[in-house]
């Protein structure tokens, strides 16, 4: 049955022709149709950081609108059971993109039905890159350029970049930059250089080896007799 439906038998004598006599009326009620309605999809997240609730966008419908729930991780190609159940589920922690169902089962006897799969991205871990170093220079002559000879990879790969410059290399000084080359002008001390790379969404910052520009002093003055 689809609908619900109420029925009577009617009662006839084969041998006077007398009736019909009526029974009682029975109503058969049909539940509505048992769904298990949808979850909000999810946003990528950064590595190792705990994502949002994973909740209902529409909830479970039909039946007896009496259910209980039991959440599922998918784990190497097999649906495992977390042994959480409630209307929602709050993952940890990941490090790795994870997939997620919940099965929702009728109280009435109505069945049980599985919600759609929510899978959360997660990014690679943000690695640094490499900058290269630079020939030593003379006293107040322009040095080569610094570059980048390895990309950073991981975050949700776009990147924005702040070069940093000192000459102790305690008391550091930004120097902008937002390229992954750096010209420095005229120097006059042996002065140290790194790049900061940030990911965006929030990934987190890192920052790359550092490389010395070595500045020659020059000789000293001599008095030539003649």
């Amino acid at each position: 049955l689809l609908t619900s439906n109420s029925y009577r038998l009617s009662v006839t004598s084969d041998v006077f022709g007398c009736g019909p006599k009526y029974t009682n009326q029975v109503e058969i009620q049909v539940l509505d149709e048992f769904l298990p309605g949808q979850l909000y999809d999810q946003d990528p997240i950064c590595f190792n950081t705990i994502p949002q609730q994973i909740d209902f966008e529409s909830p479970p419908s039909g039946a007896n609108e009496d259910y209980s729930y039991n959440w599922v991780v998918l784990d190497d190609g097999n649906w495992v059971l977390l042994n959480e159940f409630g209307q929602s589920y709050q993952p940890n922690q990941l490090t790795e993109s994870s997939n997620y169902q919940v099965f929702v089962t009728s109280e009435y006897g109505c069945g049980t039905v599985w919600s759609n799969e929510v899978v959360i991205v997660v990014y690679d871990s943000l690695q640094t890159g490499l900058i290269s170093n630079v020939d030593p220079i003379c006293y107040d002559e322009v040095p080569g350029s610094i570059i980048e000879i390895t990309s950073p990879i991981g975050g949700d790969g776009t990147y924005t970049y702040e070069w940093f410059e000192s000459e102790d290399q305690i008391n550091w000084n930004s120097i902008g930059g937002d390229n992954v080359e750096y010209q420095s002008g005229a120097l006059v001390e042996t002065t140290y250089f790194y790049l900061n790379y940030t990911s965006g969404s929030d990934c987190g910052t890192v920052s790359s080896n550092i490389t010395e520009l070595i500045v020659n002093p020059l000789p000293d003055t001599v008095q030539v007799l003649g």
